[in-house]
Order: C-alpha cells, then sequence, then structure tokens
C-alpha cells in the first residue's frame, strides 16, 4: 500500500521564490481558453531541493509578438544551437515541443497572485552563471538579516 498525500486546497503550486533546477515535462500543442491562441502547455518539475517534484503549469504563447520569449528559453537550454544568433529562421512547432520535453536548466521562479490566489510563475530560465549569482545573493541576503542556517551547499549540476 502506498500512502497518498493530500493538498491542503486545490490551488496553484507556491514554492518561495529562488532560483531551481528545473524539467520540462509533458509539453504539448493546445489552444489558450481565453484567446483561442495557439500555444505550448507543459509542466515545469523541480528536481532538487526540498521542493523535489513540484510541477508548476507553464505556457509559451505561439503568437508572433511573444515568440521572442520562448526563443530565449530555448537559447538558454542549449535547444538551438545550430540555428545563428541575431537571425530569423523557421522551426515546426512540433519540432519545438520535441525539442522542449525533458529539457533540463535553471530558472527563477516567483510568486504572482490569479483572482487573489498566490501561485508560483517562471520568471526565465537562467545561464549556470546567471544561477550561481543568483543563488549567491540569497545567500548573502539571508546572512545579512540574520537568519542564515548552517547547511552544505551543493554545487549546481551540469546537465
Amino acid at each position: 500500500m502506498a500512502k497518498i498525500r493530500f493538498p491542503i486546497s486545490g490551488g496553484f503550486p507556491n514554492i518561495p521564490e529562488d532560483t531551481y533546477k528545473l524539467q520540462i515535462q509533458k509539453p504539448e500543442l493546445a489552444y489558450a481558453k481565453g484567446s483561442g491562441m495557439p500555444q505550448i502547455q507543459c509542466r515545469l518539475v523541480v528536481t532538487e531541493g526540498e521542493n523535489d517534484g513540484v510541477e508548476i503549469p507553464h505556457q509559451y504563447s505561439l503568437q508572433e509578438n511573444i515568440l521572442w520569449r520562448l526563443g530565449n528559453d530555448m537559447r538558454i537550454l542549449g535547444l538551438m544551437d545550430e540555428f545563428p544568433e541575431g537571425e530569423p529562421f523557421e522551426i515546426e512547432d512540433t519540432e519545438i515541443v520535441e525539442r522542449l520535453d525533458g529539457a533540463q536548466g535553471y530558472g527563477y521562479i516567483f510568486t504572482d497572485t490569479y483572482r487573489g490566489t498566490p501561485r508560483s510563475k517562471l520568471s526565465r530560465f537562467l545561464t549556470e552563471e546567471e544561477a550561481l549569482l543568483e543563488r549567491g545573493k540569497k545567500k548573502e541576503t539571508e546572512k545579512a538579516k540574520g537568519y542564515h542556517k548552517a547547511r552544505k551547499e551543493e554545487p549546481l549540476e551540469p546537465f
């Protein structure tokens, strides 16, 4: 028999704002409920630390005026290295989904409020250098505030 953990509420996941190691899972082409515009829906799964296993819903709009966001994240994740940076190119939407599936990287998670309920959202994926800087800033802030706990810091793992 397995124990089943029930959430306190049926709301959205809400974890502390921080830099997390994330894996993109279950990307799929879909249409936004409100606008009907095409998008890619996926789950961002935390793969380390206290919040290991937490799934955060995420969407990438496929509208032309906001494709830069998807492009930036894919480039940081190393999913577009064969395309010249700064030049236009074309790629099938299904290939984008395939490339995103299982991709891993460090992302900054922040808290947003939707209809009065706090929820965790991805700000953006970070390069490994940016992730190290963010984690270092948090550690220094905790020390300055006097609540830094003595703990062994785990080094960032390469992918």
